[in-house]
């Protein structure tokens, strides 16, 4: 595992070192004249399209890199695949759904999967205790330490970690964001379709279409020693369409003083941090007709602080998916899909010692039948095996912690129903049975109402659950214990929505309600204390989170965009107490974007987080507090911008972030003991340039 490990950070760093010297800064030109709009075409009406599953080549073209021939509509309105797992129109699908279309990436840019998964509204970037340093959560609900309810898939298929359950920080943080073409985001459960872990929101990484065989190349270096070397080349023979691209990041490292203390009445340390921010990523995406292969590496070094030390952990996974696509009958295809993910830790440098390595391997059969003209069905099964090992590697003899399999079974079906054009149902079900836990259902229930053309009503109701990781189950640690008995977490969540889908205007507005129970928690012994304190994985008390949400996206004409959100969410626990996660409970973002037809690219885009509960404020460490994170994204299209008909294409890039260098302080989540750490590394900035052959 560690051969593998260090084999594929050759490779990553073997490309940094060819790529590095390309670097170059931006260049301040005057943009020339607003391009002219072009006129707005209307989406089409009517029955239901055929049904298109989502690993046909049908779907990923229609999101093509080149989004100059859409009309500003069809930007704002792109198909969607992530809710049904079937292409519909956004404000078709039953689910509080928010898209980065191919033209919100390619205009606000992002260093990392993470930084663009913060612009998308009701998700906060956040960070966790010890082992998820870069965690994602959804309308609030970051009531798990790591990402545990956040599904996260690649082009619908998901990536996994079993051990703890839903870290992905080496997905967030190193997956080559070239091969990116939009990201589809589900807030509100998805169990019905995705199974465990899709508890309050789901994430799919669609990534681009192959049209052309070419290369390109990216190189930036940045302040404090940053650098960002990426390649991408695609092969296109007939029907045969090959996508790989490769990225090594190193940012600044993470430098200041932590304050830390083991029980209330012992003296202060001071612990100096030096961290890295540092790791490779690679994706592969092959089809041929209805077979299609996706692969993907990523490794991530960090620092972390644990009762007392500061030091350095590294985070990896491996997945990879073989799927077919095939038509049964006019009116009946399906998808068969076998995936496998791979997902290691090594923390055995110092406490806690330890080395994880977890795996899941999936096999499902979807089908999409067109049972009427008004009416569709998608139904399927799967099965699972998930599992993993955990030693300790405290000096001494090493020690094995956990070592388990559990085998699990699902079958779901969900339909969709329009009796009149205006008015659409939805209903789902899923049966699900892991391992020793008793068998489930999850249903679903959802009403669409569109009065008009441009506006509809949503009205879902949805449940959902997550299956205890393996460790929660069967960890045997000298501080921690896992418990057989574990019953799955559990939510319900009512979302109610209106949207306004105009030409050069999309506008929604949406309230959610979720009462989660049986929530997984570490809990201290009786008797136990201090901060080594033997503590066992238990089933705790509910949590209530419910709140609202608006956003808005608008072309003032085709060169200029505006988006913009706010998020209020409101926690509280069984006993009362408001405030329980470590999410702000007021977001706003708001971006603004300048693209012109001859190559020039200038975006702002601001994040503000807002106060925490009370029980955040008395801290060692700095409080934390409302911050602004305030990024600049601008490239300039040289061959474009001069009207040259020559290779290599050339497009030189500056990206800003944190602009206002806010070196802000954020909860530090999890352990027995809550303080503040720091939540930004200050300002950073990149140049550089890409070619493309």
């Amino acid at each position: 595992m560690r051969a593998n490990r260090v084999f594929s950070n050759a490779i990553a760093k073997g490309i940094a070192l060819i790529l590095l010297p390309v670097g170059a800064s931006l260049l301040a030109v005057e943009p020339k004249a607003f391009a002219q709009d072009a006129g707005p075409r209307s989406a089409p009406e009517g029955v239901l399209t055929p049904v298109t599953p989502p690993g046909n080549s049908a779907t990923r073209s229609a999101s093509s890199p080149d989004t100059s021939d859409l009309s500003l509509e069809e930007l704002l309105n792109v198909d969607v695949t992530t809710v049904s797992k079937f292409a519909e129109k956004q404000s078709d699908a039953p689910g509080i759904i928010t898209v980065l279309s191919a033209d919100d990436l390619k205009r606000f840019g992002g260093t990392t999967l993470k930084d663009m998964l913060d612009r998308v509204p009701g998700l906060n970037a956040s960070r966790g205790y010890l082992t998820d340093r870069s965690t994602i959560a959804a309308r609030g609900d970051q009531v798990r330490v790591n990402s545990g309810h956040i599904l996260l898939l690649i082009n619908g298929r998901p990536v996994r970690e079993t051990m703890e359950g839903g870290l992905s920080s080496d997905m967030f943080e190193r997956f080559p964001v070239a091969a990116i073409d939009r990201i589809e985001v589900i807030k509100g459960p998805g169990s019905v379709l995705y199974g465990s872990d899709a508890f309050s929101g789901v994430i799919n990484v669609i990534t681009k279409d192959v049209d052309s065989t070419g290369v390109s190349a990216s190189g930036l270096v940045g302040s404090d020693g940053a650098y960002d070397p990426s390649a991408t080349a695609t092969l296109k023979i007939d029907d045969l369409k090959v996508l790989l691209s490769a990225r090594y990041l190193e940012q600044p490292r993470w430098k200041g003083d932590y304050l830390f203390r083991n029980t209330p009445t012992s003296p202060i340390q001071s612990l100096p941090i030096n961290g890295p921010d540092k790791g490779s990523g690679a994706y592969l995406d092959a089809s041929y007709k209805g077979l299609r292969l996706m692969a993907a590496y990523t490794d991530w070094t960090y620092w972390y602080q644990l009762k007392g030390i500061i030091n350095n952990g590294s985070w990896a996974k491996r997945f990879v998916n073989l799927g077919y696509t095939y038509k049964l009958l006019d009116r009946w295809k399906a998808d068969l899909n076998v995936g496998y993910t791979n997902s290691t830790l090594d923390f055995t440098k110092n406490r806690p010692f330890v080395l994880r390595d977890s795996h899941e391997f999936i096999a499902e059969w979807t089908n999409f039948i067109d049972v009427l003209q008004n009416a569709r069905i998608v139904v399927g099964g799967l099965f699972n095996s998930r599992g993993g090992t955990e030693t300790n590697h405290a000096p001494g003899p090493v020690r094995t912690t956990d070592d388990a399999r559990q085998l699990g079974f699902q079958a779901y079906a969900q339909m969709d129903y329009r009796p009149w054009r205006q008015v659409k149902f939805i209903g789902g079900i899923q049966a699900n049975k892991v391992g020793n836990l008793d068998a489930g259902v999850v249903p679903r229930l959802g009403l669409i109402v569109s009065p008009t053309s441009r506006i509809n009503f949503k009205g879902l109701y949805s449940t959902a659950y997550r299956a205890p990781s393996i460790d929660e189950l069967f960890l045997t640690d000298v501080n921690l214990r896992g418990q057989a008995t574990l019953r799955p977490e559990k939510v319900g969540t009512v979302d109610v929505g209106v949207t306004y889908q105009g030409e050069r205007v999309q506008l929604g507005a949406s309230y959610f309600y979720s009462k989660q129970t049986d929530i997984i928690r570490p809990a201290i012994a009786p008797g136990a204390t201090g901060t080594n304190a033997l503590q066992f994985y238990t089933n705790t008390s509910g949590v209530e989170i419910q709140g609202g949400e608006v956003e808005a996206k608008a072309y003032i004409i085709r060169s200029v965009y505006v988006t913009g959100s706010a998020l209020y969410q409101r926690s509280q626990n069984d006993q009362g107490q408001v405030g329980v996660t470590p999410i702000p409970a007021i977001t706003a973002k708001a971006g603004v974007s300048y693209l012109s037809d001859d190559g020039v690219n200038v975006s702002l885009f601001d994040i503000f987080g807002g106060s925490y509960g009370s029980q955040f404020q008395n801290t060692l460490n700095p409080t934390p507090q409302p911050y602004n994170e305030l990024n600049l994204h601008a490239t300039w299209d040289i061959n474009r911008f001069f009207r040259l008909r020559f290779k290599p294409e050339i497009t030189l890039q500056l990206q800003v972030n944190n602009v206002l260098d806010d070196r802000y302080y954020i909860p530090e989540w999890g352990g027995t003991v809550h303080d503040a750490i720091p939540g930004s590394v200050g300002r950073v900035i990149y140049g550089g340039l890409s070619l493309a052959l």
